[in-house]
């Protein structure tokens, strides 16, 4: 996930629809301008696709995951 520009308003504004503010974003790579906005609101937590666990997931109230990382958490899954 990316940002433009060191900005925790626009950010927020990014992602009012969700619900909870208990938010965990899951994407193959977050880009420094996303971590820095995204460390000052709410409790959000930033994890790469390789590293999801069944914890991570239950302990959010809401869950924002790519599609390409969806993709790779089936895929992981569906090999065991």
């Amino acid at each position: 996930m990316e940002m433009s520009e060191i900005n925790a308003s626009s950010f927020v504004k990014r992602i009012l629809w969700i619900a909870g503010k208990n938010l965990l974003f899951v994407d193959e790579v977050f880009d420094k301008n996303f971590q820095m906005s995204s460390s000052n609101k709410f409790s959000v937590d930033l994890i790469p696709d390789c590293g999801i666990n069944v914890y991570d997931i239950i302990r959010h109230e809401s869950l924002i995951i790519t599609k390409s990382s969806l993709k790779k958490l089936e895929e992981r899954l569906l090999a065991q």
